[in-house]
């Protein structure tokens, strides 16, 4: 039976995130640059596991890339008392980067960025949500959302290079979606990505 982290356990998943002030390199005792092997063997008495061996990606969206492999599992973390669906990419035999959904019904999200602010910090936020007016043939008018909502953090140079922290909002959306498939797709996301340096930001002409 599962049992939620105590506060203890907590602390120790916001301690083992980084050594930097900036972003986390993982979560928990999973870490970017592990090999599938170590991955598969972090303890189940671990604050953030896996409950599944991994699988490859099972998926007619995803298009393979030469060099990269994509496994997929359940992680027990301490956003949701059940297991999550996580999706895990290697290149050259280590971990590039892990990517856990975050369910819509549950209040993971909010607690998974409310652990990261107290971390690192505030995010920057990158907000490309958009509204578009819909009308129907009768006059009648109703708006829908659709773009993504972003939370960003980065890491600063460390052994496994520069580290992408990002938790995902999006929202898939637009009068003839919401017509026909009754409503708005929505998905949330927590991804931790690593990279050989940090993209460059655009000059700040104000």
């Amino acid at each position: 039976m599962f049992r939620l982290a105590p506060a203890a356990g907590v602390l120790l998943l916001l301690a083992s995130l980084s050594a930097l002030a900036t972003g986390p390199t993982g979560i928990g005792e999973l870490r970017l640059a592990m090999t599938r092997e170590q991955l598969e063997a972090v303890s189940p008495d671990s604050v953030v596991h896996l409950t599944a061996p991994l699988a490859p990606l099972q998926s007619k969206h995803y298009k393979h890339v030469p060099g990269v492999d994509v496994f997929t599992s359940t992680v027990q973390t301490p956003f949701d008392q059940n297991p999550l669906h996580g999706a895990f990419k290697f290149t050259e035999g280590t971990l590039l980067s892990i990517s856990i959904s975050l369910k819509n019904e549950s209040n993971a999200f909010d607690l998974a960025k409310d652990m990261l602010s107290a971390k690192y910090g505030e995010a920057r936020v990158t907000d490309a949500m958009k509204e578009q007016q819909c009308v129907l043939r009768n006059g009648a008018n109703y708006k829908v959302r659709h773009g993504k909502v972003a939370y960003l953090w980065w890491s600063e140079p460390s052994d496994v290079g520069y580290v992408e922290t990002q938790l995902v909002q999006s929202i898939v959306d637009g009068c003839a979606i919401s017509r026909v498939a009754g409503g708005a797709i929505e998905s949330r996301s927590l991804i931790i990505t690593r990279h050989d340096q940090k993209p460059e930001e655009p000059a700040n002409p104000f």
